[in-house]
């Protein structure tokens, strides 16, 4: 890693062509070093089981056919005792710590240790399991961008000039040492985005990587460019229940993203959160408190579906998303007017509305409800009427 040439990193110009030959610098290394080897894994494979394992199983399998019986006792012996190993740290790495401090993980783990029945495989209660995955994976894309096709149609996105007494001036760049922290504290079991780039890779290599890496994150900042590469999610349908029954309301959408897309927007973040002020009354997605071009694609079991453009939101995951949704979602009490006197605080997105009412006087809720809802049209945002509570 010392040793390679990142001449077309440095040199280029655009945000995209860094990240393009940066990218393609890496994924050489990662073909020509660990070449990508396609193991196929069951939904009720157990989770101590290894690619080493299934291949020690299916030779074992392959003297069995051949009638090999000395060797297929010696493979007999040999997978059971690396099955025996591998539950054995399976537990000592998920299980153990959980015996005192949590007695229902610690159960789940022993459950699933004696091969108990495995119910956390998503199926449908009235047949979509027939489905083609493809198929599948084509109506999860639709009914996960449904809450915008009706609200950007052909919309032309034309940002005005902004008047600002620091709108010239050049924006705060970080340290390199900035960027070697973040690299270092990466979480290398984090799920791989679009660009095939591991986490594992740039914590173990952040010493290597921190220079070209805060090339690429200087050049996005003073350019005032996201790459383009960084705007494309993957998305992993996760049930909310078991088995879910609505297409449309019963998966969470979960998106992996870039790692280096995070390790750029937590250190634009670092830089400009002391700059964002949001009021008190949000109590999720803050610290000590408990575009057009962006697109997405579901995959499911390995099966991508098409990419659909993302005109709104923000995907789950990224580092930046909740502060922007805060920003987003900060004016919404200056709507409501002051002489309606009803209170209103935030949790994430759940919006309660609460009042002091006297015995004779009348309730000015249900006013500001609808001031409520006339804000989230005007701002494009869709009001979720199946958990409205009263």
């Amino acid at each position: 890693m010392a040793s390679e040439d990142w001449t077309a990193v440095y040199s280029a110009l655009d945000v995209d062509e860094k990240v393009s030959a940066y990218n393609s610098n890496i994924i050489k290394m990662l073909d020509e070093f660990l070449p990508e080897k396609t193991i196929r894994v069951h939904h009720s494979d157990k989770p101590w089981i290894t690619g080493n394992i299934k291949m020690q199983i299916k030779a074992r399998q392959k003297a069995f056919s051949r009638g090999d019986q000395p060797r297929y006792k010696q493979l007999s012996e040999k997978v059971a005792n690396l099955i025996a190993k591998a539950k054995a740290t399976y537990y000592r790495s998920k299980a153990s710590e959980f015996r005192t401090s949590n007695q229902s993980k610690w159960y789940n783990c022993i459950y699933s240790l004696v091969n108990a029945e495995n119910t956390t495989h998503t199926q449908f209660a009235h047949g979509p399991e027939n489905l083609d995955l493809s198929d599948l994976a084509e109506k999860l894309q639709k009914a996960f961008t449904k809450p915008w096709s009706d609200r950007y149609t052909n919309v032309a996105f034309e940002i005005p000039e902004v008047n600002h007494p620091h709108k010239n001036n050049k924006p705060p760049l970080p340290s390199i040492g900035q960027v070697k922290a973040v690299l270092k504290h990466l979480n290398p079991r984090k799920a791989t985005g679009i660009d095939k780039v591991p986490a594992w890779m740039l914590k173990q290599y952040h010493e290597d990587l921190a220079p070209v890496v805060y090339d690429i994150v200087c050049c996005s900042i003073s350019q005032c460019c996201y790459p383009s590469l960084y705007k494309h999610a993957l998305i992993f349908p996760v049930p909310k229940v078991q088995p879910p029954r609505d297409i449309n309301n019963d998966f969470r959408q979960i998106s992996v993203l870039p790692h280096l897309a995070k390790i750029l927007e937590k250190i634009q973040l670092q830089l400009n959160i002391e700059d964002l002020k949001i009021k008190n009354n949000q109590h999720a997605f803050t610290q000590h408190r408990s575009t057009v071009s962006a697109v997405q694609q579901v995959n499911l079991n390995g099966t991508l579906s098409s990419i659909a453009t993302c005109p709104a939101g923000v995907p789950q995951g990224s580092v930046i998303s909740p502060i922007l949704f805060n920003t987003y979602i900060d004016d919404l009490e200056d709507a409501l007017p002051e002489q309606l006197k009803v209170s209103t605080n935030k949790y994430a997105d759940d919006c309660t509305q609460h009042q002091i009412v006297s015995v004779d006087s009348n309730s000015n809720l249900q006013q500001s409800i609808n001031e409520v809802n006339n804000w989230a049209v005007l701002n494009k945002m869709a009001i979720n009427a199946k958990k409205t509570k009263d």
